[in-house]
């Protein structure tokens, strides 16, 4: 939490339901948890602001390290 606060400015993860936590749920995978975030932050907002049925181009839009194949 502290690296997504501190270099991306999202300061909460978001669960399933679209609904603010303080800390992830062990049954929801840490990576939708923080894309969640990411779109209630205001990181994708050219793409979409909905919380719960995420469009794939947000997906598209997120880059991981490694190769690009």
């Amino acid at each position: 939490m502290k690296t997504l606060r501190e270099e991306h400015g999202i300061s909460n993860l978001v669960d399933d339901s679209g609904d603010v936590v303080e800390k992830d749920f062990d049954n929801q995978a840490d990576m939708c948890e923080i894309i969640r975030a990411a779109i209630a932050a205001g990181k994708f907002a050219k793409i979409t602001t909905e919380l719960i049925n995420i469009p794939v181009k947000v997906f598209d839009e997120v880059d991981c390290v490694g190769d690009n194949r």
